[in-house]
């Protein structure tokens, strides 16, 4: 379980680090670097970098944080809605009457409930976070790939899980 926990902790990181490129892309973050003559000017350009560092990049409270949390959160409702799509095309397949809300709920709780306690409780990212910070260069060029083929083999499973309904839905008993 531990190895599930840091693995989950390495997406989130992964992600996390994306955010905070795609903010500081969208915000024109090389134009804090460059130094102007102009006092005002400078002083600007300096509470807004400021600003940007507190509100984007604060591990804890930033918002590139929150993106990459409610992103996380979204790969296990993914994984527990293919599960969910999964079971209600068998259900079909072999008529069988079942409650699909609650279907959805027991296969979307158990993913949601493990991101939380993996990642969220007692804050666990931020120590996985200040880790990861200090592994080197090839290390974190590996996992960001292994990162972004987890994702898109997510997003594949819920993609072939509505496949496999759509199969069984059409098969002749």
């Amino acid at each position: 379980m531990k190895k599930l926990e840091i693995f989950w902790n390495i997406i989130h990181y992964f992600d996390y680090r994306f955010e905070l490129k795609v903010q500081t892309l969208l915000r024109g973050g090389s134009t804090y670097s460059k130094p102007t003559s102009n006092p005002e000017v400078q002083k600007q350009r300096d509470l807004e970098k400021e600003l940007f560092e507190k509100v984007f990049k604060n591990p804890r409270y930033g918002f590139s944080s929150m993106m990459a949390g409610n992103f996380i959160f979204g790969l296990a409702a993914i994984i527990g809605c293919g599960i969910y799509i999964i079971l209600i095309g068998i259900s079909n397949y072999y008529q069988i009457v079942l409650n699909e809300i609650i279907i959805l709920i027991v296969c979307i709780l158990p993913f949601a409930a493990f991101t939380y306690y993996y990642i969220f409780h007692k804050d666990k990212y931020l120590t996985y976070f200040k880790e990861f910070d200090n592994k080197p260069k090839d290390w974190k060029e590996k996992w960001k790939w292994i990162s972004l083929l987890t994702i898109v083999a997510i997003i594949l499973f819920l993609v072939l899980s509505f496949m496999f309904m759509d199969y069984l839905s059409n098969i002749n008993h």
